[in-house]
């Protein structure tokens, strides 16, 4: 199984950089890939869900190219890459959140307030902007950078 990625400018054109749900290969796949969802991209992979599966693919070296001259501030060419052999995993249904319940007392000595946290488990927080390990990568830092032809 493949799928042919085609990163258009008009796909570069509504990009929002350092963010992979917004990124240009991620609009590239929601239109090359029908019926695909939650989509991130990054200089490390390419994931998005369709149906009950989801595909998992190490970004291409042009992909990978693209991106961090793109979050980098430089100018990115359309360009087409070929995602082959994709991990395919399972999507994992989660149950529906419990509401949490907070109650705070003051404390008799008047030294604040004690509170009591209870109910399932502690909110995440999900960040998807590209900001830590290799999703910060920043090629133009590095001495004698030449940019990459995308």
């Amino acid at each position: 199984m493949s799928f042919k990625i085609r990163v258009t400018q008009e796909n570069i054109d509504q990009a929002t950089r350092e963010l992979s749900s917004k990124c240009m290969v991620a609009d590239a796949v929601r239109a090359c890939v029908p019926g695909s969802v939650n989509i991130h991209a990054d200089v490390s992979t390419i994931r998005w869900s369709k149906g009950s599966k989801r595909y998992i693919h190490p970004t291409p070296s042009k992909g990978q190219a693209a991106i961090s001259n793109w979050d980098a501030g430089m100018p990115v060419e359309p360009f087409e890459m070929t995602l082959s052999r994709p991990l395919v995993v399972e999507v994992q249904k989660r149950g529906p959140r419990q509401r949490k319940t907070v109650t705070a007392t003051a404390r008799e000595d008047g030294k604040g307030v004690r509170v009591e946290v209870s109910g399932g488990q502690a909110p995440r927080v999900v960040r998807r902007d590209r900001q830590f390990g290799a999703r910060n990568l920043r090629w133009n830092q590095l001495a004698g950078w030449e940019p990459t032809k995308a």
